[in-house]
């Protein structure tokens, strides 16, 4: 995942009011279960702090 898919999946998952069925289209569709869905938030919003903390 690049940092501007980890921006993408953030501002979707903000926009939606917090409902991680919006992540799906970025799972296959054998992974689109919540387990899946929280693993996904996890990786972009690591991917953006580390962004965040290089810009400094």
């Amino acid at each position: 995942m690049d940092n501007n898919t980890a921006k993408e999946i953030i501002i979707e998952y903000l926009f939606a009011d917090y409902n991680m069925d919006v992540l799906n289209r970025y799972l296959n569709i054998s992974d689109q279960d919540q387990l899946h869905r929280e693993a996904l938030l996890n990786e972009a919003l690591r991917k953006a702090v580390i962004s965040l903390g290089k810009e400094e």
